[in-house]
Formats: C-alpha cells, structure tokens, sequence
C-alpha cells in the first residue's frame, strides 16, 4: 500500500510528463523551473534538521533564500546537459510473445524478450543480452550512444532481484563491458555526460558509460525503512548532489549528500 502522493511527487510526475515532449523549447524552459521548484521545495524538507538552537536555524533561514534565489539559474543550466536513457513499453498480447517489450531507437521498433533478446520488428534476432536462464528482465532502459546500446536493466528469478548495466556493439555482435548495479528497485538512470548516476534499493552510484567503471559507489546503505529507492538525484550549484528517499513508514524524506568530484558522502539524515 502507498501514502497519498506528496507535493514533491506530483512534481516528478510533471517532470517526467515533460520529458516525452522535451523537444519543444517551451517545455524545456517548463521543466527547467520545476526542476528549481522541485530542488528549493526538497532542500526545505531535510535543510536544518542538524541544527538545533536559534543562531542554527537564522542560518537555515538564510541558506534557504539562498537557495531559492540561485537554484532556478542553475537549474536552467543543468537541466539542458542532463540526459535520460529510453525507458522501454510493453507490446500488446498480438504484437508478440507475452511480456514482450519495445522501444523505438532512430526510428526502429526494437522488441526486447523478457529473456533479454532483441529482435527486429521482423522477427530477426538483433541482440542478445545473455540474461541467466532462470532471470527475466522487470525494468529496461536504453541509452543509445553512436552505434552502441547502454542497457539498464533489473532482472528476477522469481524470489531474488539485481540490477545490471551492459554496454552492446549490436553491428559487432558483443557485449564491450558489464556492471553489477547491487540490488533491485532501480530508479530511471540520469545521464551527465559521460558519467550514469544510478540507484537501487540501499545504492547510489556514479559509472562511467564509456569504461563501465565505477566513479564512486555507496553500497549496503538500507535500513529499517530507510532509502529502499530513491528519487531523481539534484545536482546542487556547490558540486554536491543530493539524493532524497520516500520513507513510507515515517511518511517523511530521508536523504544522502554526496560530493560528486572527491565521491564523498557528507551527510546521511
């Protein structure tokens, strides 16, 4: 069961929304100042909750409107260099085999088998992700770069999950590199360049799209209810990044602050 949608939801929802009309200039300037809205409204639900007499919260105060009168500038900015890999749909009961999926890569329709085989519309084999016997694929997105596929995907045998990240060559044939991504719950990955900031239950990582590496990673970070999947990541105009999660059994955020250059995290609340 879930809690009614927070304010901070209804803005991701609006946010993804966007995104499928992201082409138009207008709804980048749109998403742009949500983005902001949505970053001063979440700084203000975990700003101050280490302070503790009234000096600590003037300056709370303060950091807040600073924040407020900065963060849409910035946003703007950001929000025109992130990226977003295809999140993939799911076909109808006659197009193909059940639980099929699709997506559409320049102007072909891919299908993709829970087994992680992509054909052609055609039927003709295209890849072949090399999921274990036993494993189906839950959640899928692609990131196309030249003529190379970076796959994001959750899989599950039924009792267990994980996510994984490959990196295809589909004209050649191979897989150029493969990334555990520890654990299931997986949020859509955000691109900056040439790095994916990834996140599951209890993970929130930095990898690097062109080596499959690991910039920084933080793992075994859930805990009675806390961080079991987190929200889009918001890059803050100091170099940290802010990860926030939706803790359903205190109906409150918790959130990790990384700085993103020395893949430090400085705070946990």
């Amino acid at each position: 069961m879930r809690f009614n949608f927070t304010i901070s939801q209804k803005l991701n929802t609006i946010n993804k929304y966007l995104y499928t009309i992201r082409t138009s200039e207008i709804a980048q300037s749109i998403t742009a100042i949500i983005y902001a809205c949505n970053l001063c409204l979440l700084m203000t639900l975990v700003a101050g909750c280490d302070h503790t007499n009234k000096q600590a919260e003037s300056n709370t105060t303060s950091s807040k409107s600073r924040i407020s009168k900065d963060s849409i500038k910035f946003a703007s900015k950001i929000k025109s260099l992130i990226q977003y890999p295809l999140e993939v749909q799911h076909t109808s009961q006659f197009e193909f085999e059940s639980d099929t999926m699709f997506v559409i890569i320049k102007g072909e329709k891919l299908l993709i088998t829970p087994k992680g085989k992509l054909y052609h519309h055609n039927k003709k084999l295209f890849f072949d992700l090399k999921i274990k016997s036993n494993d189906f694929i839950e959640d899928l997105y692609i990131y196309p770069i030249n003529n190379d596929l970076v796959c994001f995907y959750s899989i599950a045998d039924g009792d267990n999950g994980i996510s994984e990240a490959k990196r295809i060559a589909p004209l050649q044939k191979k897989i150029i590199w493969a990334t555990n991504i520890y654990a299931f719950n997986m949020s859509r990955p955000v691109i900056f360049g040439d790095n994916a900031y990834l996140s599951t239950i209890g993970f929130i990582g930095k990898l690097n799209i062109n080596t499959g590496g690991y910039e920084w990673k933080f793992e075994n970070l859930y805990q009675q209810g806390k961080y079991n999947d987190f929200d889009e990541p918001i890059f803050l105009d100091n170099g940290n990044i802010l990860f926030l999660s939706e803790n359903l059994i205190k109906k409150s955020y918790d959130s990790i602050l990384v700085d993103d250059k020395r893949g430090k995290i400085l705070r946990k609340n």
